[in-house]
């Protein structure tokens, strides 16, 4: 930790499942990190923060982004939802999961080309824990109805492909000056002391 530090800042937000999790709770557990990071914005009006979705030792990291309909795929990109192949095993990639991790450190607010991304399709049927709401997901719904103009189809762009920015990801295989020790894991909410030099 940097003794130097003096603020305090929210850096992802975690949800977990059990390694035997099945299918539609890998989906609940997507969907727990995208409640939990409207329910955030909603709260604070931060427009972008980091999520991470595990399931038994199994991570995912994701954005999330007021201004996209679902999670945005960080490490490793790609659009399957709920599926436990585009999850990473921490005993095989774990040093991406860590490069992830220390970029989103060094990066608490998503780079703009990484905004760009594609974000995964909401589930049609998702469902919560007993105890969860999904009332903010309702919220942030009506607000971006609201003030997002209507598209017609002639201001459409079909170009011939995906931009740059709809391509974007975090470099591969880049060291952020990680040592090989595996980084201690925590749980829930995690916050990260900045320096303010």
């Amino acid at each position: 930790m940097d003794s130097r530090a003096t603020t305090v800042g929210t850096l992802l937000f975690l949800e977990a499942k059990r390694a035997s999790a099945s299918p539609s709770e890998i989906e609940e557990v997507e969907y727990q990190a995208f409640t939990a990071a409207c329910a955030y914005h909603v709260e604070t009006g931060i427009k972008h923060i980091w999520t991470m979705t595990c399931v038994g030792s199994c991570a995912r990291l994701w954005i999330f982004s007021e201004s996209s309909t679902y999670l945005i795929p960080c490490i490793p990109a790609g659009q399957g939802l709920a599926e436990r192949t585009e999850y990473l095993e921490i005993s095989t990639h774990g040093r991406q999961i860590a490069n992830g991790l220390e970029y989103i450190k060094k990066h608490m607010t998503p780079p703009k080309e990484l905004l760009n991304m594609t974000p995964s399709p909401r589930p049609a049927n998702a469902t919560l824990p007993a105890g969860w709401h999904d009332s903010e997901v309702g919220q942030l719904d009506s607000a971006r109805q609201q003030y997002l103009p209507p598209m017609s189809a002639d201001a459409m762009d079909f170009g011939a492909g995906p931009s740059a920015s709809a391509t974007a990801q975090l470099p591969h295989g880049a060291n952020y000056g990680l040592s090989d020790e595996a980084p201690g894991w925590a749980t829930c909410e995690l916050r990260w002391l900045l320096s303010d030099s």
